[in-house]
């Protein structure tokens, strides 16, 4: 039973990848940055000026750390497992969730942008920075991914036996005491 990066595929390589570079952009890469006319009076009250997904997603954060986390469980379990079973159950829950995390991102990112309100009344829209679009484009590659994964999946042919072992059914005779 041969295992390792042999038995990834592309869509497995996208899942994994994607679900990685999700994890990083959600907590490392700055999403959101304060508009300059504010940022003075933000410096002021001792605020931050740029916001990562972690912090400015309420709930769409932590359904880009499932997905990231499923993900990369996916990959794994892919990567270790002959049966197809546990590979193909996490892929079907990854799919729709990472598909819902996309559309969510693009409404959050392009359509409705988070907004910042201060005290005096003045305020505006967050600025988008790089970690939203590239959050964007791995929750679509996880997607993505996880389709392809899903239209190839099955038992490996190395896995899977070149003939299965039958036995041969008798009928029990009445004199035979069971």
């Amino acid at each position: 039973m041969k295992r390792g990066r042999s038995r990834l595929a592309i869509g497995d390589y996208l899942v994994g990848g994607g679900s990685l570079v999700l994890l990083v952009a959600l907590f490392v890469l700055p999403w959101y940055q304060v508009p300059s006319r504010i940022r003075g009076a933000l410096l002021l009250m001792g605020a931050g000026l740029t916001a990562n997904g972690w912090q400015e997603l309420i709930w769409i954060g932590p359904l880009a750390l499932l997905v990231g986390l499923l993900g990369l469980g996916a990959t794994y379990l892919q990567r270790t497992r002959a049966s197809p079973a546990l590979p193909i159950t996490t892929t079907i829950v990854l799919a729709p969730l990472s598909v819902l995390l996309s559309v969510a991102l693009v409404v959050r990112v392009f359509i409705s942008l988070p907004g910042v309100q201060l005290p005096a009344g003045d305020g505006g829209e967050l600025q988008v920075c790089v970690g939203a679009y590239v959050g964007l484009a791995a929750a679509v590659a996880v997607a993505a991914g996880a389709w392809l994964s899903l239209r190839r999946d099955g038992v490996d042919p190395r896995d899977s036996p070149d003939q299965i072992e039958t036995l041969p059914l008798t009928r029990p005779s009445l004199s035979d005491p069971a």
